[in-house]
């Protein structure tokens, strides 16, 4: 650990001495650092690529003091920008969360399905119209979507023979 020209590099926290003698806080990064994160193009499941942003801006949010907290922020929506989010997604990103009120409404099945990213939100949207309940492709269960003669889906669910219960 060295001490350079008044800074303290200390896990993921910049100490550093303010120009009135005080100490300061803000992220520090290594000079190596390349500033490349999950790309807004990668076919993941955008409740990840959200994280990613949410993450780093909580992050900025707890290790900043109040001076070096905007200078942050400016600096992440210049990274997220960069990483092919749009302006929506980062000011989303930047939000503070709220907890939403769950309704008691049970969903009357669940559909596992394989992430592409093209497809996954139609298929969940049109689910959800029924009070389905839509879950990403786990390894129990398979669902395989079928065209029709007609150009339509259908939904064929098949269970694993080797389910331990």
């Amino acid at each position: 650990m060295e001490i350079d020209e008044g800074h303290l590099p200390f896990l993921d926290i910049d100490i550093y001495r303010k120009t009135d003698g005080s100490l300061g806080h803000k992220v520090y990064r290594k000079p190596t650092h390349t500033n490349l994160y999950l790309h807004q193009k990668s076919h993941h499941y955008p409740a990840n690529k959200h994280s990613v942003l949410s993450s780093l801006v909580h992050r900025a949010t707890t290790l900043c003091d109040q001076e070096s907290l905007a200078p942050e922020l400016t600096f992440l929506t210049h990274v997220f920008q960069h990483n092919g989010y749009s302006h929506q997604q980062i000011q989303r990103a930047m939000k503070p969360a709220t907890r939403t009120i769950k309704t008691e409404d049970k969903p009357i099945s669940t559909a596992y399905l394989p992430y592409t990213q093209t497809t996954y939100g139609r298929i969940s949207r049109m689910l959800a119209k029924y009070n389905n309940q839509e879950r990403r492709h786990t390894a129990q269960e398979n669902i395989q979507l079928h065209a029709t003669d007609q150009g339509r889906t259908r939904i064929k669910n098949t269970r694993h023979i080797q389910d331990p219960l």
